[in-house]
């Protein structure tokens, strides 16, 4: 869940492998991790979605939506 956040709120400034390569046990990485991390960005970006529109804060609305649209392109 923690690289879902990084990636979904950072991918632009800080790409997620900046991140990963700070790791030393790589096996985290392996299997379904990439499906993983991928459903868990749709999950933040649903819940997170519904929080700005709520606050009307419709930036950060967009924002989400975008990002919804990239990460459900994966399937």
């Amino acid at each position: 869940m923690d690289f879902a956040w990084w990636d979904f709120w950072n991918r632009d400034r800080h790409p997620i492998k900046f991140l990963m390569e700070g790791y030393t046990d790589k096996k985290l990485f392996e299997g379904d991790f990439e499906i993983r991390k991928i459903l868990w960005k749709i999950y933040l970006g649903l819940s997170c979605l519904g929080y700005f529109d709520k606050e009307e804060n419709f930036g950060n609305v967009e924002y989400c939506r975008q990002r919804l649209v990239e990460d459900i392109s994966n399937f």
